[in-house]
């Protein structure tokens, strides 16, 4: 899901979060079944395939073998399922706020905002004419002083240009709100692509080029010129991409966590004045102000680059990422000018409704306008409390696994046990509601969306050298998402995940924590993966493992690396274990702590016994491998392998259930021989 900012801190790096990708840039509503599923489906099983030979389809077959994917998608499952439902109820909501909140509310705010969305009839008469004030300050650039004059003034906030400064937790004291330095934006997904070989990077490459030469000839460039500069802003970029960090490369934070004085960074990159450039955009700077500087080879770099372009093509550039983010808010030749990018990504070439992407819009700029609503009207104080209840239930679950774990020493489980105690949780919705009364509605949908931008800027910066609110949510209540953040140490689990088919509190138990509870247990082993384990139980970069624990843990993810990259998703083509390593741990730690506390939840409260001829611990895995049930165009699949940081939903569905021994007494007819049996000393526990 695309963030209009497209702002990368910290967290981009470092939060690992159950990211429910959906690879499609649009679909309608009305091409998706969205009713409900009450515990596991047993309609969508194909029971005539045993187990053992092929669980996803034994669990998923006739699903499968049904279920199309809706036009203008690229991938259709179980999260795009609910993600459209969640989409119909704000729908629903963001309407009533258009005509009935009261004037000048938050509430009459998002409606109005969505209002301008929508009337793409205005939005094609202005046509390009609101993002020129934009353009036609960065032409006013003439030469690199003049340029980074520009970088430094206040109208120039909320604007990409070469360095990408946010605030995050301070790594060293969470508690203290710090300014992070990122690398520049990039078109391609990200910096591997512009040196990648495969077709797929090629064809991408050349889409993007496309793309952007489309976009300057729509701001008034000959089709000549808008080649030369799409050719010559993607050479600028790939030079940048070149000496960036992968995101392999950031899974060490050791790597990232470099901070450094601005008088250093001054010294470092003189061409810009730090001290105005933060204080343009909304922050307080001196000498002495300590920024993490995550791109170090690319900042001592920087310069050389630049001085070696010409200006005319680094203004092509900022042009260009500037067009990429403003595509959404101008008209509808904007949009369609990336579509064959999206396209050669993901297989779809849609603009998308632009009744829903109004509405995306308005929950990037004005979330908890609509997710105060949308928590009054679909999250139920007992549907919290139950929630809550089963999260304690899967960290009582995870703390009998670390008592228990074999290749951890005791004081490591000590520190590891404080850390789970330490974590805190967010279910449903903050208690505390964001204020908008700095946002105003503007003349376009481009130049409304470009002051929140520039708004949202100037927050983020002045909260630099503040205390961080532990209370803060990252995500909003209609998010359907979970995430864990480390710095926080705290797992969240906005409302509109917290709904069926996740959860679904007239479900049996191995429903939902086949379900929801997997999702939780994902998030809470997030805080002990390779990344997550980086940080102590206040959220501070630490190292609070014996040598030894460390060495076996490493080898432990090497073992997963290696597991997941024997996993084969299309003909050639298999996972990349290393990318995606931290995900697959939390995958395998997650199952195994959901059914762990399934076994503590039938204890409480018993158990049922079979529902449609199948167990509690049955149901368990079934719906589990429902949950990650999906069809991908195969163009999806590929970007999706060279690109995201989680494996394919059949990989998430099968591989962790294989490799726990409950698994085996739950369907005691799998047995050595069949195509997915592994056997016990193959079988990898971390957590």
């Amino acid at each position: 899901m695309s963030v209009p900012l497209r702002f990368r801190s910290i967290l981009a790096s470092i939060v690992v979060a159950l990211i429910l990708v959906v690879a499609n840039q649009g679909g309608t509503l009305a091409q998706a079944n969205v009713s409900p599923i009450r515990g596991v489906e047993l309609s969508g099983m194909d029971l005539s395939v045993p187990p053992g030979d092929d669980f996803y389809r034994y669990a998923n077959g006739s699903w499968l073998a049904q279920t199309q994917i809706p036009d203008g998608m690229s991938s259709y499952g179980t999260f795009e399922q609910l993600q459209l439902q969640v989409l119909g109820q704000q729908l629903d909501l963001i309407e009533s706020m258009a005509q009935n909140a009261p004037y000048g509310s938050d509430e009459w705010k998002a409606g109005q905002f969505w209002l301008q969305g929508i009337d793409t009839q205005t939005r094609d008469q202005l046509g390009a004419a609101p993002i020129l004030p934009q353009i036609q300050m960065i032409d006013t650039a003439t030469d690199l002083a003049s340029l980074h004059r520009l970088f430094a003034s206040p109208q120039f906030a909320g604007i990409p240009d070469l360095f990408n400064i946010s605030v995050t937790p301070d790594p060293d004291d969470s508690s203290q709100a710090i300014y992070y330095l990122a690398g520049p934006y990039l078109g391609l997904p990200d910096v591997t692509w512009y040196g990648g070989d495969t077709q797929d990077h090629l064809n991408a490459q050349q889409a993007y080029r496309d793309t952007a030469a489309q976009l300057f000839q729509l701001i008034g460039y000959t089709p000549q010129q808008a080649q030369l500069a799409a050719a010559n802003a993607y050479a600028f970029e790939a030079t940048l991409a070149a000496i960036m960090l992968s995101p392999i490369d950031a899974q060490d934070y050791s790597v990232i966590d470099n901070p450094t004085p601005l008088a250093i960074l001054q010294r470092i990159y003189p061409l810009l004045d730090w001290q105005e450039y933060i204080r343009a955009a909304g922050g307080q700077a001196d000498g002495a102000t300590i920024v993490i500087d995550s791109e170090v080879e690319l900042m001592h770099n920087l310069q050389s680059i630049v001085t070696g372009t010409p200006v005319e093509t680094i203004r092509d550039y900022l042009k260009l990422q500037l067009l990429i983010i403003a595509s959404d808010y101008l008209s509808s030749d904007f949009e369609q000018a990336m579509t064959g990018y999206y396209g050669a990504l993901y297989g779809v070439e849609s603009t998308g409704d632009p009744v829903i992407n109004a509405l995306h819009a308005v929950n990037s700029f004005l979330p908890d306008a609509v997710g105060r609503a949308y928590a009054g009207a679909y999250f139920s104080p007992e549907a919290r409390a139950d929630v809550e209840q089963l999260v304690a239930n899967l960290k009582e679950a995870f703390e009998l696994r670390l008592e228990h774990n074999t290749w951890m020493s005791s004081a490591t489980k000590l520190k590891a046990i404080e850390k789970l105690h330490a974590m805190t949780v967010k279910v449903g919705y903050p208690d505390q509601w964001e204020s908008y009364a700095a946002f105003s509605l503007s003349d376009s949908y481009w130049e409304t969306a470009f002051n929140a931008m520039a708004m949202q800027v100037h927050m983020t910066m002045a909260s630099a050298g503040q205390p961080i609110d532990p209370d803060q949510w990252s995500m909003s209540p209609q998010t359907v998402n979970a995430a864990y953040n480390p710095t926080m140490n705290d797992i969240t689990f906005p409302a509109a995940i917290l709904q069926p088919p996740f959860f679904d509190p007239g479900a049996d138990l191995a429903s939902n924590y086949g379900a929801i509870g997997y999702v939780i247990g994902h998030e809470i082993t997030h805080a002990f993966d390779l990344q997550g384990a980086q940080f102590d139980l206040h959220g501070n970069y630490a190292d609070w493992w014996t040598p030894a624990d460390e060495a076996a843990f490493l080898d432990h993810n090497n073992q997963v690396v290696q597991l997941y990259g024997e996993f084969e998703v299309l003909p050639g083509m298999f996972i990349d274990g290393q990318l995606t390593v931290t995900e697959n741990v939390a995958d395998l730690g997650g199952m195994q702590a959901a059914y762990d506390a399934l076994q503590i939840a039938l204890h409480h409260e018993g158990d049922p016994g079979p529902i449609d001829g199948l167990t509690q611990n049955q149901r368990f895995f079934i719906a589990a491998a429902q949950v990650w049930r999906e069809k991908q165009l195969d163009s999806a699949i590929r970007t999706q392998i060279l690109t995201d940081e989680h494996s394919p939903g059949i990989a998430r569905a099968v591989l962790p259930a294989l490799n726990m021994d409950a698994f085996y007494d739950a369907f005691p007819e799998v047995q050595p021989g069949d195509p997915e049996y592994i056997a016990p000393e193959d079988r990898i526990v971390i957590w």
